[in-house]
């Protein structure tokens, strides 16, 4: 019986034991729930999304120069004096705009007492010539006088009309003033003072000095300095961008229109010639510009804006977007970055949909994915 006892008290144990022993196993071990990291466009960032494709183009490489804006010779006006005589008074100054038929000078001149006197001798000597002509006529009618002497008198009258005339231009010319007594010069046309060789009470001579200049600035000449290093680089016809420190926000744009043959002595390049309009005169004679000289190569690439490029632990990334929850943040190699376009040597693929909008925050979050 106490073996019976022992017995069963063992086996009650056993059964007593059996279901703790179960419930501590690893198979009956409670095993916490796997939530998954794929991470999807959702909310204000899939709503403000921007996404750019990528394009196969030739590569676009950026040639910096120098340069200097000019006067355009062809609106460009040098004023010089047919007489001489004495300034004495100017009504401008250097860099005044003027308008056509401006006053801009008067001049005393002995020329125009001389003007003045052969006028009214003129004047007077055709007066004379003309009752001579009609007395003429009057004999040659009543065959008194020859027809040779009609014609003399007829020839008389005209020569000193021709002369009167041409006094009469002269004066009209300079615009003599009767009443001032001076020869007045006006602007023949609209322009920029940009030079200006006289003052009250100086002495002027008739020759091809200039006493003023004017320049019609609505169109100007950039003058490109191309050093030896470029010239196989630079072609007429290019598109170049040009700057100023003086408008750091505004680009003006052109065309190299005309390349010189022979390089300049003194400063060591060849020049090149840009025409640029200037309707609102903020590219002034003699500012130095910042030239930038679009060169476009044979070889073709991948090509996105560089802006949309993520700049971490010294490479390069983009994101790739496939749909809202499949994104593929890639490494890119790239060829270059030239005037905010990256040209990409290895890592997006023609046609690929690249994030260009809060990618910096969407990077952020796929980098620390065990995908990317």
């Amino acid at each position: 019986m106490k073996t019976l006892g022992k017995v069963n008290y063992s086996h009650l144990l056993v059964l007593v034991l059996l279901p703790m022993l179960v419930s501590c196993s690893p198979e009956g071990k409670r095993q916490p729930a796997v939530e998954s990291s794929r991470f999807c466009l959702e909310g204000s960032l899939k709503e403000g999304m921007t996404l750019v494709k990528a394009q196969q183009t030739a590569i676009k490489e950026s040639l910096p120069l120098t340069g200097k804006i000019e006067t355009n010779p062809d609106h460009v006006i040098h004023f010089t004096s047919l007489v001489s005589g004495v300034v004495t008074k100017t009504y401008f100054s250097l860099g005044d705009p003027v308008s056509s038929g401006q006053l801009l000078l008067d001049i005393v001149s002995p020329e125009l007492s001389s003007l003045r006197a052969d006028k009214k001798r003129l004047e007077g000597e055709i007066l004379v010539a003309q009752r001579q002509l009609k007395a003429m006529e009057s004999m040659f009618e009543d065959k008194l006088a020859s027809e040779r002497d009609l014609l003399e008198a007829e020839s008389q009258q005209k020569s000193l009309e021709a002369e009167l005339e041409k006094v009469n231009a002269n004066l009209s010319l300079y615009r003599a003033s009767s009443e001032r007594g001076v020869f007045q010069v006006f602007a023949p046309a609209a322009g920029v003072v940009t030079s200006k060789n006289v003052t009250a009470g100086m002495q002027i001579v008739a020759d091809d000095t200039p006493l003023f200049t004017l320049a019609n600035l609505d169109s100007v000449w950039a003058m490109l300095n191309i050093y030896a290093g470029n010239l196989a680089q630079i072609k007429q016809g290019m598109e170049v961008t040009i700057s100023s420190l003086s408008y750091p926000e505004l680009d003006f744009s052109g065309q190299i229109n005309h390349l010189s043959e022979v390089f300049e002595s003194q400063e060591k390049v060849l020049k090149g010639r840009v025409v640029l309009e200037n309707k609102d005169h903020l590219l002034k004679p003699g500012m130095v510009v910042d030239v930038t000289v679009a060169n476009e190569r044979s070889q073709k690439a991948i090509s996105i804006p560089s802006n949309v490029l993520v700049f971490d632990n010294n490479a390069y990334h983009a994101i790739i977007r496939k749909d809202d929850c499949d994104l593929q943040l890639r490494n890119i190699d790239l060829v270059m970055i030239n005037d905010g376009v990256a040209y990409v040597q290895n890592g997006i693929a023609e046609g690929e949909q690249v994030i260009a909008s809060n990618q910096l925050l969407i990077y952020e979050q796929l980098k620390n994915q065990p995908n990317h």
